[in-house]
């Protein structure tokens, strides 16, 4: 008899699991971290709330967690890199819980430190059969999250404290569907957009993982096939998508500096090597050759090794698919 006892039930019971909104969370890039950002993520996203219904799957090279940068300035110990695969598979799965369903031991298969290396990573895993057996298919998650593990979010503050955040991620993809770029909390010049842009995406409905990584394209989605203007010569390149605050184009030289000038100062010939200017192709800002220094040269972003962008731009641009960061007030750091 229960008359006197009392009775827990768990709310995620009371909500059907098919009534549940499924959540597929990639966490992929170097492992150098995770122990100590995935409980305060895991807090931030709510995960435990009765409406989620969560996935979690690791993709990295397990023999490989932190880079000599990252030991030479104390950010990940020494002893972690002596880590064995099987010792790396234990802790991810302490780590991560009930919630990890599959790991991609990506060793021997680095992309290199840039940052296409992050999507290249996710390409790999969606491809994987071993990962397809133990998810739902990808299109039935309604919200797919793909973050690196050594981050967490946080709300920018003017006098540089960043504030803890929580965050909803059924009320962020209602306010801000399709393809979402998380930005890193330090902004700098940069090509495409002025914060890092490889700390998460977002791909909430009605964009899927197979949009993010362009997986129907066509020819007609293609920078040199639909959109004359990224050919080398006279090169227009798609405009931005709205909120992205960088620009398809900088300035580098191939010869040793002779001069120096800042990001964003009164440019009296062209900038230093490799710093990049705050003006697009798009720009009135007068042309900063000139007839003493021919070895400058404009270097557009959509005829480079960075073409992909704008295939993204023009993708999405084609298909009418949202695409844009979450407002800066939603941020990522370190």
């Amino acid at each position: 008899r229960l008359r006197d006892a009392e009775v827990f039930i768990s709310p995620s019971l009371l909500i059907s699991p098919s009534l549940r909104t499924k959540v597929l969370v990639i966490v992929v890039g170097l492992l150098r971290s995770f122990r100590e950002t995935w409980p305060v993520v895991s807090q931030q996203l709510q995960l435990e709330s009765p409406g989620l219904d969560v996935d979690i799957v690791v993709a990295s090279d397990l023999g490989t967690p932190c880079s000599d940068k990252d030991v030479r300035e104390n950010r990940c110990p020494h002893e972690w890199t002596r880590l064995s695969h099987a010792e790396m598979r234990r802790d991810l799965r302490a780590t991560y819980g009930t919630w990890l369903r599959h790991i991609e031991d990506q060793s021997g298969k680095h992309s290199g430190g840039d940052q296409r290396a992050f999507e290249a990573r996710v390409l790999r895993l969606l491809r994987s059969h071993t990962a397809g057996a133990n998810l739902r298919p990808w299109s039935e998650y309604s919200i797919t999250l793909a973050l690196r593990p050594d981050v967490i979010f946080v709300q920018p503050h003017p006098m540089g404290e960043h504030r803890f955040l929580i965050v909803d991620l059924a009320q962020v993809c209602a306010e801000f569907p399709g393809l979402r770029i998380i930005g890193g909390s330090q902004s700098r010049p940069e090509v495409f957009h002025n914060r890092d842009w490889d700390f998460a995406w977002l791909i909430c409905a009605p964009a899927t993982v197979r949009n993010w990584l362009l997986l129907d394209a066509s020819p007609r989605d293609s920078c040199n096939a639909s959109w004359p203007g990224c050919a080398r010569t006279r090169p227009r390149p798609p405009p931005l998508p709205r909120g992205l605050t960088g620009r398809w184009s900088e300035w580098k030289s191939g010869k040793r500096d002779r001069r120096s000038a800042g990001v964003g100062s009164k440019l009296a010939g062209p900038p230093a090597r490799g710093v990049p200017t705050l003006t697009g192709l798009a720009s009135s800002t007068k042309h900063p050759h000139s007839s003493t220094d021919e070895a400058w040269r404009h270097n557009n972003a959509c005829t480079t090794k960075d073409r992909s962008l704008c295939d993204r731009v023009l993708y999405a641009l084609v298909r009418k698919l949202p695409f844009g960061p979450l407002p800066e007030s939603t941020m990522l750091a370190h």
